[in-house]
């Protein structure tokens, strides 16, 4: 029975218009690394905010200001403001590395993806700023009365997120692909269908 309490990077939702014949997808439908010039653009404009950053706390406490608390005020918000984006920076290539670890294993265990059933357990909605979906996550009970759970992410960030009816809900049936005897941790795919979208029960 195979149990997960949340999804790793590589448990995947692809969202479907219409159910069609199932075939073992052959990659995983995850965004690829930072290409290494984006990588190192983002350190160098990083340092120079840093450095930059530093100045700023040395004028501070160096030349006259109204008090030591508006010194101190400025140095935990421009402190606080470089640990954030040196923290999603190094976020962000982390999970890259997650990305394509997941992707390896995939392909690797090609030759044993095989099909499961499942039913819509539970659905967590992410919404961006003007009510679009920008993630979500099912929880899917599968034929092994396991539960297994995966994240749909908008495909780009600028790309435009879902409406919440294109969202399958609890009790909808999906797919769900992972390679056969893999540890929990490895990828999996839940295939799901929009469900504004009129659509045949799907084969299994």
């Amino acid at each position: 029975m195979a149990t997960s309490t949340a999804p790793s990077t590589g448990h995947v939702v692809r969202l479907l218009d219409v159910w069609s014949e199932p075939s073992p997808p052959t990659a995983l439908p995850l965004r690829g690394r930072m290409r290494p010039a984006t990588v190192m653009t983002l350190l160098v404009l990083l340092l120079i905010a840093s450095i930059g950053g530093a100045a700023g706390v040395v004028l501070l406490w160096s030349q006259p200001t109204p008090g030591w608390w508006f010194s101190l005020i400025f140095t935990v918000m421009i402190g606080g403001l470089l640990f954030t984006l040196w923290f999603a920076y190094v976020g962000s290539i982390a999970d890259g590395r997650l990305r394509a670890v997941a992707r390896q294993r995939w392909a690797d265990g090609a030759g044993r993806i095989h099909l499961e059933s499942g039913t819509i357990r539970q659905r967590t909605v992410s919404t961006l700023e003007d009510g679009r979906v920008d993630t979500f996550t099912l929880a899917v009970t599968i034929s092994d009365g396991g539960t297994v759970n995966a994240v749909w992410h908008r495909p780009t960030a600028r790309a435009a997120g879902l409406l919440q009816p294109q969202v399958p809900s609890a009790g909808a049936m999906v797919r769900v692909w992972r390679v056969a005897g893999a540890p929990a941790e490895w990828p999996l795919l839940i295939e799901a269908v929009d469900p504004s979208i009129v659509s045949e029960v799907p084969d299994m």
